[in-house]
């Protein structure tokens, strides 16, 4: 009784004993929980172990490569040129059945934004992870003053604003970004 209970082991230990194999080897159910995407997916791996020890250190070395694996797409999202996060961003506003008139009106301002006024004052940068509050903040400027639009201001920032909260959802955006977007009037 005592020992069934040693080998019995708790669902949130993340490893479960299956039984025996063929050959006798152990086999262990592995499950972690990994982040990705703002989604929480939680994986089962079944591995052949002598004992629960190596099972825990295979689960071990699962999850580190698991969030190694997670770490490198952050950075890619990061690093997107905005060609890519143009095509991204097209495909999910078309995908959340938006009327074709707003997805257009909303291109048209992702278009404004980073290739128009970006291209015109800041040629240098070309990734999100460039673009600082002043940078922004000046789009203001730019909006009124150049493309001669007193009045859409305020529809500019909210569509920006909107935009920029899509590319945050999808990994793509930094906090301080969108943080001062937020304030911004």
């Amino acid at each position: 009784n005592g020992a069934e209970r040693k080998n019995r082991m708790k669902a949130r230990d993340g490893i479960r004993l299956l039984g025996k194999d063929r050959t006798g080897k152990l086999v262990y159910e592995i499950n972690y929980q990994i982040q990705r995407d703002g989604l929480s997916n939680r994986e089962f791996v079944r591995i052949k172990a002598k004992s629960l020890r190596e099972a825990q250190l295979k689960r071990a070395e699962l999850i580190t490569q698991a969030m190694n694996e997670n770490e490198k797409i952050e950075q890619g999202k990061r690093e997107a040129t905005f060609r890519q996060l143009r095509q991204w961003l097209e495909s999910d506003l078309r995908s959340s059945g938006l009327r074709k008139k707003t997805v257009v009106r909303s291109l048209n301002s992702f278009d404004a934004f980073f290739f128009r006024y970006l291209r015109k004052r800041y040629p240098e940068v070309s990734q999100l992870s460039q673009l600082s509050p002043h940078i922004v903040y000046e789009y203001r400027i730019f909006i009124v003053e150049e493309e001669q639009r007193e009045k859409g201001w305020r529809t500019e920032l909210s569509t920006l604003k909107a935009l920029m909260r899509r590319l945050y959802n999808g990994g793509f955006l930094p906090d301080e970004i969108l943080d001062y977007l937020s304030k911004m009037k």
